[in-house]
């Protein structure tokens, strides 16, 4: 129960109940940022 709780908080958002999509999500977060960086240190 705990489990498809804690993918339930994953994916879904706390105050409208909507799903979130993947851009918006805490596990994107290392991703996103890594293309980010790599992105701007390649267009300096």
């Amino acid at each position: 129960m705990y489990r498809a709780q804690k993918l339930y908080q994953s994916a879904f958002h706390p105050d409208t109940g909507d799903l979130q999509n993947l851009g918006g999500r805490m596990c994107f977060n290392v991703y996103g940022g890594t293309i980010l960086c790599g992105a701007m240190m390649i267009w300096y």
